[in-house]
């Protein structure tokens, strides 16, 4: 019945005429100043029944709310306990939807409450919900949970790795410190998109976060994270690390390249390569800058290497010294090492590299050692820049069948 009836004395208490609904309805219009929101369509109207309200949605027989979204809509107030109460008595409130507002407080350990709550969005309130999160809200079975532009803080709950239905937690834009509980990795099979960014997080990013497959992560922004991140999350698709260099160095993700395609689970010694948080100027026949910012040398020969050499060494813009020799890597010897102008030695030999024609273009200037021979080569060798006439150098390649001559 509309709301005007609900106020007769002799109807008021009549459950099939005037749910309790309208009266929770009512009194949250009433907590939020209605009256100023931007939208109040029909609200409080005597002519119309409560699932006509704007941003009421009810269920198909019109008699439970089902969804009560007031988003962008100028409310005001506290959120408190009493106003969680209230809406808990919306038994089939499936989705609340509070963004862009102005109201304040603490999010109440009452939220638990809201048993049918699916989604939950309280981002964006200015000036900011404050204070930490209740771990009652991992009481629900939420499949979007959005606390994101708010002024929260203290620590994010390790019991948010029991929301098994949850598919978006955004948690972007507070003040949570301490470190990334690990036990959100155990949400891998539902979770879409994770957001801690431009938070007070630090320590290490858990390994367990790059068991994720087909995943938005959002971790940048946290300053104070250890360095590197796992380097499973580094080479996740849609990661906002993918462009940090300090936590994702790009040449980390170049040599993992080089691993992948060298069939690197079958080397003689491969140390630490691929280990989720070690340096990679600590890898096996890795050698960086004295500031282990670089990679300058790369030397790998007589180490079981096969697969082929990936392009994307010319990552590895600072190399100076590269020693691939004695393998058996097949394919064409990339071009793209052509780009190393830093290059001073290059041993490729007692390889099963082909092609007939072999371009590095002319950027290697500086190259001193050019060893290509022991190969299945064919063809000529490009002009490469050769170096001025009083530098000693050694350029070996041969043709065909591979020759016992170095």
């Amino acid at each position: 019945a509309p709301i005007r009836v609900c106020k007769i004395t002799t109807v008021k208490d009549d459950e099939e005429l005037c749910p309790p609904e309208i009266k929770i309805l009512e009194a949250f219009y009433l907590s939020f100043n209605g009256p100023e929101w931007v939208d109040n369509s029909l609200w409080l109207n005597d002519s119309v029944t409560y699932c006509s309200w704007f941003g009421v949605t009810c269920d198909e027989y019109g008699r439970s709310t089902v969804k009560l979204e007031q988003g962008h809509n100028g409310l005001t107030g506290g959120l408190s306990a009493r106003s969680i109460d209230m809406l808990s008595g919306l038994i089939q409130l499936d989705t609340l939807n509070l963004t862009s507002n102005y109201i304040t407080g603490t999010i109440p350990t009452d939220i638990g409450t809201l048993s049918r709550l699916s989604e939950l969005d309280l981002s964006r309130q200015n000036p900011g919900l404050e204070g930490s999160i209740p771990e009652e809200i991992a009481d629900l079975s939420l499949t979007v949970l959005n606390l994101a532009h708010n002024r929260l803080d203290h620590i994010i709950p390790s019991v948010f790795g029991t929301l098994d239905e949850i598919k978006v937690l955004d948690l972007s834009y507070n003040s949570f410190s301490q470190s990334i509980p690990s036990e959100l990795g155990r949400l891998k099979d539902t979770l879409l998109s994770l957001n801690l960014s431009s938070n007070k997080l630090e320590g290490w990013i858990p390994s367990e976060l790059g068991n994720f497959e087909d995943i938005v992560l959002g971790m940048g922004g946290n300053d104070a994270l250890f360095e590197p991140a796992p380097l499973s999350i580094c080479l996740m698709p849609e990661t906002d690390l993918m462009n940090d260099t300090r936590l994702c160095p790009p040449e980390r993700n170049a040599l993992r390249d080089i691993y992948i395609s060298a069939k690197g689970g079958e080397w003689t010694k491969s140390s630490l390569w691929l280990d989720e948080y070690a340096n990679h100027c600590l890898w096996f026949g890795v050698k960086c800058d004295e500031k282990d910012e670089f990679v300058v040398k790369l030397k790998l020969n007589s180490n079981g290497m096969s697969g082929t050499l990936s392009p994307n060494i010319s990552s590895l813009s600072f190399l100076e010294h590269v020693d691939l020799s004695d393998n058996d890597i097949k394919g064409t010897i990339p071009t793209e090492i052509g780009r190393l102008s830093n290059l001073n030695f290059l041993r490729l030999c007692y390889n099963r590299f082909v092609g007939n024609k072999t371009n590095f273009g002319h950027d290697l200037k500086n190259l001193e050692l050019l060893h290509l021979h022991s190969n299945l080569l064919s063809g000529s060798i490009a002009s490469i820049g050769w170096p001025h006439k009083d530098r000693s150098s050694s350029y070996i390649s041969d043709c065909g069948n591979p020759t016992e001559f170095e």
